[in-house]
């Protein structure tokens, strides 16, 4: 036989049924306020989402440019970054130069900008390009929506020493 004492759903007065109907009120709103918070949660992540692939998509109309300089050393530029790759005395041909430390730094939109002219600068100016590579020519390389254009600059060329003293700039940052 059940207890009557037992019984948690026993109400004993009128306020304490007032005080039950407001838990059960609370209970009942909120799962409303839940599917509310993770409605506004949902649309935030999907505009951030969108936002994402935005920028992905704008940064790949921006074309990306490498750079050998006299000594082989690499540079790699991106709308956002410069990553630097010199050439170490395992790689390099005499067994004994390194171009340094590695780095990666990031790059303002002038900064970018300000290189990225340069680059085509000396890819427009046929009058600096040599047929092969030789000793301190640089090798500038644009790549851009799958298509690549790759052109050597010659030793004495301004551009190419225009080219290495604005790269240089970025070692010490």
């Amino acid at each position: 036989m059940y207890s009557q004492r037992n019984n948690p759903c026993k109400i004993q007065d009128k306020y304490e049924i007032n005080r039950r109907v407001d838990q059960a009120a609370i209970f009942l709103s909120l799962p409303s306020v839940m599917r509310n918070n993770i409605t506004i949660i949902s649309y935030a992540s999907l505009f951030l989402s969108l936002l994402i692939i935005f920028t992905f998509c704008m940064t790949d109309n921006l074309p990306q440019y490498e750079y050998a300089d006299g000594s082989a050393n690499l540079y790699i530029l991106t709308a956002y970054s410069l990553k630097y790759l010199p050439v170490t005395p395992q790689t390099s041909s005499s067994g004994k130069y390194h171009g340094g430390k590695a780095f990666t730094v990031p790059l303002s939109s002038d900064e970018y900008k300000r290189l990225q002219l340069l680059f085509e600068k000396a890819l427009g100016d046929t009058a600096c390009h040599i047929p092969l590579r030789t000793m301190m020519s640089g090798l500038v390389k644009k790549s851009h929506a799958a298509q690549t254009k790759s052109v050597i600059i010659a030793p004495s060329a301004p551009i190419r020493v225009e080219i290495d003293a604005a790269l240089k700039q970025f070692h010490s940052k």
